[in-house]
């Protein structure tokens, strides 16, 4: 036996040894690093089975509403599609875990007594509902606590949302020898602009910047098993977005995957179940002490090519659970966001690269020309009246009539212009090349505007002015 492979035994027998002795606790309460659990975190192929196996001598306390079951009907399917991936689960009004069983399986209480049924007044947000859980937790049997939400983060303001927060934080003081899981909640049909979102963040940052453990709820069903990401197209908790349901449509396209075997699934689709228990299970994995797949860094884009202004939907599927973002678009921009939305308003080829960390380190992923701007068959500046379209926007104005509208694609423009003429016109800009859409980005006018004589109006659209604008 070489020094190697005696230190790799030694190991072992050691995290055996802690797992036997904490008896279901992992000795993570005071971390030095956050552990996020998003869509990345669901092919359990990466985990060792060894983790498997200390994650099944934990025990965890859960207590949820019919959203929250979603993560106990994926982890009891898989065990159904895989006996290795045992799971005991006791759901009842009264505290207590299911009954040792040999070989082990991970243990679940389900409940908050005296109810099954668990709204934030239940867990976290009354003093008795506080005081239910920290009776569960004197109990000493229980490494781990989560609760999910229902639809209370779509109507709640940020000092709710600090209010579970600073609630969790306190029982991790009260309670050293647990971890408090966080929870994000579910999908509503509202964008990255809507208030769901915007609270979704709010807990993910105090996750990330505090150390704490997130299981990412709504991140997990946002995102098709191939990394499409359905947010910004109205995507609910049930897998509908605007243009059907990616749940559906995924598995008519992979009819033989595991992840769409039928399971009883509350709100949702068997799909979403079934990849958030085998996230449930990364996460445990994580708990029992394994560090997770090495770092990577790796991305997709869609759409990659098109008339400019082109708008790009960038995804992060770097392993290794990444806390921390930056993005080279290319062109002058860039990002700090895992999953960033970028216009482009020039044409050419751009080389992106993004570069993710945690506390291992960090890594780096560069994509040569791996976005196209292509070229448009026609010029930059169009006056509608006319249908002729200029060079300059300067030739355009010089030909332009009284009250004539000039339309600017989305792309740099270099001045001077000098608008001399006793005339007046509107500009709207970050028009595509065939000016036959709505404005999606911005004409950026760099060098010196001038207007005297007449009067320009800025119409819809964007249009920046990079230097100076002068009025005589």
């Amino acid at each position: 036996m070489t020094w190697k492979t005696a230190w790799r035994f030694i190991l072992v027998i050691c995290l055996v040894t802690f797992a036997l002795m904490a008896d279901g606790h992992s000795g993570l309460a005071h971390a030095d690093e956050p552990i996020i659990i998003n869509h990345t975190c669901t092919d359990l192929s990466l985990i060792p089975n060894e983790w498997i196996e200390q994650a099944k001598l934990l025990t965890i306390h859960y207590a949820h509403t019919s959203h929250g079951s979603q993560v106990t009907s994926g982890a009891e399917n898989l065990e159904t599609l895989n006996s290795f991936y045992s799971f005991a689960r006791r759901a009842s009004s009264t505290e207590g875990l299911p009954v040792e069983e040999d070989p082990p399986a991970l243990r679940m209480y389900d409940g908050n007594p005296p109810e099954t049924y668990i709204a934030p007044e239940d867990y976290w947000l009354t003093i008795d509902g506080q005081n239910r859980t920290r009776a569960v937790a004197d109990t000493g049997s229980y490494g781990f606590s989560m609760w999910s939400w229902c639809g209370q983060v779509s109507d709640g303001n940020a000092t709710y949302i600090q209010g579970y927060l600073d609630t969790m934080g306190q029982f991790e003081i009260e309670y050293p020898e647990m971890r408090f899981i966080f929870m994000t909640g579910h999908l509503d049909g509202t964008d990255s602009e809507g208030n769901l979102h915007q609270r979704n963040e709010q807990i993910r940052t105090y996750c990330r910047e505090n150390n704490k453990v997130l299981f990412d709820f709504a991140d997990i069903e946002r995102y098709d098993p191939d990394g499409t990401d359905y947010l910004d197209l109205g995507a609910t908790d049930a897998c509908n977005y605007d243009g059907g349901n990616w749940a559906d449509e995924w598995c008519a396209a992979n009819p033989d995957s595991d992840l769409c075997a039928s399971c009883s699934c509350a709100h949702s689709k068997a799909l979403n179940c079934n990849q958030k228990g085998r996230a449930f299970w990364w996460m445990m994995a994580r708990l029992a002490g394994w560090p997770g797949p090495g770092l990577t860094a790796d991305f997709t884009a869609d759409p990659r090519t098109d008339d400019l202004p082109l708008t790009v939907q960038f995804t992060d599927i770097s392993s290794g659970e990444p806390t921390s973002w930056q993005w080279d678009f290319g062109d002058g921009s860039f990002g700090f966001d895992p999953d960033p939305i970028h216009t482009y308003t020039a044409e050419g080829l751009y080389t992106v690269t993004l570069t993710v960390a945690n506390a291992e380190g960090s890594r780096t992923e560069t994509k040569p020309d791996y976005i196209e701007v292509d070229i448009c068959d026609n010029d930059p500046v169009l006056i509608e009246s006319t249908g002729l379209d200029y060079t300059t926007v300067q030739a355009a104005y010089d030909l332009a009539d009284d009250m004539d509208h000039l339309l600017l694609q989305a792309l740099d423009i270099e001045g001077p212009i000098d608008f001399n003429r006793s005339i007046e016109i509107t500009l709207s800009s970050g028009h595509g090349c065939a000016y036959d859409t709505e404005p999606r980005g911005a004409a950026r006018i760099n060098g010196r505007v001038t207007i005297q004589g007449g009067a320009v109006v800025l119409g819809e659209g964007c249009l920046c002015i990079c230097e100076s604008m002068q009025l005589i």
